[in-house]
């Protein structure tokens, strides 16, 4: 149990036991630290989370909303011309418990389309009462944030929700929202999401994957922070907070960019309701996950690098301005310790439990893993262990089908996997916002039908900033020294992995043991890890970042003032080399 753990901790010489490690121990009992400190912290947001839940569960009710609301779907054709009808239908005939609705459709299209015709059409079809439709182009746009701020001026109604042109919300989503947003009086309330179409594997796991985020992980974040977020859609905001606010079609994130600056410059107030809850499509395979998860990773390093050099000056209580930091860039960090852990222990635990169980041993004792790193590691499962019961609770409590459990379940099962992946897209985000270059906007396709395209939220243009001079953002040195910190750290950690790969010999006593050639053996050689070879690789991969970091300041100079140069010229080079500045 935990609290025999604790007792044989207390046992232990722990002061003498740390200063008896060699370099590289102490090294991964530092990362074994700190990730233990986080989950604590975790810990204690999430069930600060659950009493709060507990508290909101008792008083449950959805009662009638009387007040007018929109619902705004910005809409890029031709992309999502095949879903959008049925959105429509969807929003318009399922919402319940709201007596007046107004749903508008805001879309840009680079040529005109019959589809245009039939949306117009809808405008004047039959709708249940109180129920209205309104259909705009926005002339010149090619952005969803250009889209939600021509939407946004026109509309007077006291709440609006901003949904996806693949969301189907659920019926009750939209009337928990606003009461949650009266009751509480903030700013925004953000819902969670779930997949409701796709390949089934992969809706499988994305469902797991975001069902523990929006009702595990968000939560958490929003107690020990003390602030939400808003995600970009199935949001549902004060009208009179968002007509003072407007989305930077620049931006690659533009739901987090805006958050920052309404959280910054106007103190406004966010909060989850992860039962409000919307359906949407699954990416249509791996390739489109990977572009989909990567474009968000840039976004979210995009907003960091802009406005982390504000969070220190910024009119808002201490707790809150740490807490910033603990969104954006305490991330960083607790990546970097999930990755070091599990690449030191996955394939280490597995051989160590397969050879016990066939009864071989080390032959070597002093190779064993020191007792003071053993035992945190033991606190640490457990704590990991509490995220799956509280995600289980939830799922319990809300959602209990057996798509969820078999979702939870390929979830945390690729949980090591899971961290790998998200670790590779870091480094690529971090690495391409050091240099300057973001890439080109990659249209997520849906899993709707073979032949459909639909964009996650944008349209297909240059992900490039239009900048000037003026406005090329600069961010403080300290978090670009972070950033390349971090760099070179995982890519130090990936070089040393590989690289002290060497055989350990075990003593066997099972004649029928599971390596080829073992079998009636005394002694077999199996593949290790050498955790000092990890600490050396690491090490060299932080010098060699803060050897490159001048290189890597003038690279980004020189590639702020290529922009400025290409976009100012008259003539822009073509090929495919370039980006196409439309």
């Amino acid at each position: 149990s935990v609290a025999a753990v604790f007792a044989r901790v207390r046992k232990m010489d722990t002061f003498g036991a740390v200063v008896a490690l060699n370099g590289s121990e102490a090294a991964y009992l530092a990362v074994v630290l700190f990730a233990v400190i986080s989950q604590i912290v975790g810990f204690a947001g999430m069930m600060s989370w659950f009493l709060y839940t507990c508290n909101r569960w008792c008083r449950f009710h959805i009662g009638q909303v009387e007040e007018d609301v929109a619902a705004i779907i910005p809409v890029y054709l031709p992309n999502e011309a095949p879903i959008i009808k049925g959105t429509i239908r969807h929003v318009l005939q399922e919402t319940q418990h709201v007596s007046s609705l107004d749903v508008y459709i805001v879309y840009n299209t680079p040529t005109e389309m019959a589809i245009e015709a039939e949306l117009k059409a809808m405008e004047r079809e039959a709708w249940p009462p109180g129920r209205r439709l309104f259909v705009q182009r926005v002339v010149g746009s090619k952005s969803k944030a250009a889209n939600l701020n021509h939407a946004i001026k026109q509309i007077s109604a006291p709440y609006i929700a901003i949904y996806d042109a693949d969301h189907h919300p659920d019926s009750d989503s939209l009337a928990l929202a606003v009461q949650h947003l009266k009751r509480e009086k903030v700013d925004c309330v953000q819902g969670s999401t779930y997949i409701r179409q796709g390949s089934l594997l992969l809706r499988l796991l994305v469902h797991g994957e975001f069902f523990v985020t929006y009702f595990v992980m968000l939560p958490s974040m929003q107690m020990v922070a003390n602030t939400g977020l808003f995600a970009g859609a199935n949001g549902v905001w004060s009208g009179a907070s968002l007509k003072d606010l407007s989305f930077d079609h620049h931006a690659l994130t533009e739901d987090i960019d805006c958050f920052v600056r309404s959280y910054l410059e106007r103190g406004l107030v966010f909060t989850f309701l992860p039962e409000c809850r919307s359906g949407e499509l699954a990416p249509s395979g791996l390739k489109a996950l990977w572009k989909q998860r990567l474009r968000w990773a840039m976004g979210w390093d995009e907003v960091t690098l802009k406005h982390a050099g504000s969070f220190r000056r910024a009119k808002l209580s201490l707790r809150r301005r740490i807490g910033l930091y603990y969104i954006f860039v305490f991330r960083w960090f607790s990546q970097f310790a999930a990755i070091v852990v599990v690449l030191f222990n996955v394939t280490s635990w597995a051989q160590d439990t397969l050879l016990k169980q066939r009864g071989a041993h080390r032959i070597d004792s002093t190779q064993e893993m020191p007792e003071v790193i053993r035992r945190l590691q033991t606190v640490s499962f457990y704590f990991y262990c509490s995220t799956i019961c509280f995600a289980m609770a939830n799922a319990l409590m809300w959602e209990r089908t057996v798509k969820l459990g078999a979702g939870l379940m390929l979830y945390y099962l690729f949980g090591p996997v899971y961290v790998v992946g998200n670790t590779v897209i870091l480094m690529v985000s971090l690495v391409r916002n050091t240099m300057g270059f973001t890439g080109a906007w990659e249209v997520t396709s849906r899993s709707l039908a073979p032949t459909d395209v639909i964009p996650d939220d944008g349209p297909t243009e240059p992900l490039l900033r239009e900048y000037t001079r003026g406005d090329i953002p600069h961010p403080p040195l300290w978090l670009l020294v972070v950033m390349v910190f971090v760099e070179g750290a995982v890519l130090g950690l990936a070089v040393g992995t590989v690289a002290g790969l060497h055989k350990e010999a075990y003593k066997t006593t099972n004649p029928i043991f599971p390596v080829p050639g073992a079998q009636g053996r005394k002694e077999v050689m199996v593949w290790k890890t050498d955790g000092n070879a990890i600490g050396i690789g690491v090490a060299c991969g932080i010098s060699l970042s803060i050897l490159t970091f001048p290189v890597m300041l003038e690279v980004m100079k020189r590639r702020s003032r290529m922009l400025v140069q290409c976009l100012r010229s008259p003539r822009l080079p073509r090929g495919p080399s370039w980006p196409t500045f439309g």
